[in-house]
């Protein structure tokens, strides 16, 4: 059974997964808006990689016994003046994930949730 702090914690990254492939299409979109359909395809991989990332989260929770409660999902930035901007985004959106899976691990290793943290790994 996962601590409520814990479960809250990856309820929050189930959402933000979910939002991270929202902002991976819309940058697929705005490649493929400027004729950049390689630069696009890689977004939507992207994309579908981060909801295959929630999904993971998602399953975990109710292996775990906890409950799923979906936050809202913000509109991701869909306007850029060049695809060097659209991978800058990106870069500093993984760095904002990374972070925030850190943040799980800190609860987990805090709690001592040696499966969570074994899931993490």
């Amino acid at each position: 059974m996962l601590s409520k702090s814990l479960e809250n914690a990856i309820n929050d990254q189930v959402t933000f997964e979910f939002y991270s492939s929202y902002t991976y299409l819309a940058m697929a979109a705005y490649c493929e808006s400027v004729d950049l359909s390689g630069f696009a395809n890689f977004f939507r991989v992207q994309a579908k990689e981060e909801i295959d990332h929630a999904m993971k989260f998602y399953d975990y929770v109710f292996q775990k016994g906890g409950t799923i409660v979906l936050g809202e999902i913000d509109k991701p930035k869909d306007t850029y003046k060049d695809v060097v901007e659209v991978f800058e985004t990106g870069l500093a959106h993984e760095e904002l994930v990374t972070k925030k899976i850190y943040n799980i691990m800190d609860i987990a290793v805090a709690q001592k949730e040696h499966a969570t943290i074994s899931f993490l790994n």
